[in-house]
């Protein structure tokens, strides 16, 4: 709805709902380097593509990767975070971390969140398979690393944005999750 310019860098973060997420910033913005979870990092399967992607680990946390953060930065790359660390079973949000306020503060950078709602049902935490379905993706206005209208603390921002993100969501699915919306849901998956 907002005109966003992604050729700032900026720290990216995202309700996290399905392993192709990352998909989405990348549609967005080629210039993002996305952080991952150490287990998914270790996945002997994947962990070829997203090292060749060019994916980060927080599993040491996030200041390990400040110095790889800011050579990217450099170039012109934003840094994509899920501050959930880990995928919704359902899509509802869980208990946020606060790595993306460090990032940001640390790095000098605004918080760019961004918003998923469908992925949950296109492909499922436990599911290898894709169903059809409705994506939805929305931008919100950029947080300045500065910015104190979240509270002073990591742990205030941290839960601040969350209670945010709970609240968009919610609105998100009162307006997407339709008859239609279920139709295709249920269809897509009785299909399989």
């Amino acid at each position: 709805k907002e005109k966003t310019d992604f050729d700032k860098p900026r720290i990216i973060i995202c309700n996290h709902q399905s392993i192709l997420d990352p998909m989405y910033f990348m549609m967005l913005t080629p210039k993002v380097l996305v952080g991952t979870g150490e287990h998914v990092w270790k996945n002997r399967v994947i962990h070829r593509v997203l090292r060749f992607s060019d994916f980060f680990t927080v599993g040491d946390g996030v200041g390990s990767v400040l110095d790889q953060c800011r050579d990217r930065i450099r170039e012109g790359y934003s840094i994509a975070v899920y501050p959930e660390g880990a995928r919704s079973h359902d899509g509802r949000i869980l208990r946020f971390h606060n790595g993306s306020f460090y990032l940001a503060e640390q790095l000098g950078l605004d918080i760019l969140p961004i918003f998923i709602h469908g992925l949950t049902d296109v492909m499922p935490k436990s599911s290898g398979v894709c169903f059809r379905g409705k994506i939805t993706v929305e931008v919100g206005k950029r947080l300045a690393p500065n910015d104190i209208s979240m509270g002073d603390t990591y742990q205030q921002r941290t839960k601040a944005m969350r209670h945010f993100y709970e609240q968009k969501i919610a609105q998100m699915s009162r307006e997407i999750e339709t008859a239609r919306y279920f139709h295709t849901v249920v269809a897509a998956s009785c299909a399989y």
